[in-house]
């Protein structure tokens, strides 16, 4: 149950904006900052930062390949 709030804290940490604080992260849950760490990187696969990066490229290629895609969008993901 507690590795369940991991996965999920971590997942509406990355959701919750471009670029997510990785301090927000750390707050969230009730371990310490190289638990956090280590348990991210054991489910999915990177720790915090790299997964900031990570999703971030991901997320801006899926929206810059969308057809209706309005310029003031796009100006924002590539900022």
């Amino acid at each position: 149950e507690r590795h369940q709030q991991v996965i999920d804290r971590t997942l509406e940490w990355l959701s919750s904006s471009f670029k997510p604080d990785v301090a927000t992260l750390y707050d969230k849950l009730p371990y310490s900052e190289r638990q956090v760490q280590r348990l991210v990187a054991r489910f999915f696969g990177q720790p915090p930062v790299r997964l900031i990066r990570r999703y971030r490229a991901i997320r801006a290629a899926t929206l810059l390949a969308m057809p209706d895609l309005t310029p003031k969008m796009e100006a924002e993901i590539r900022l």
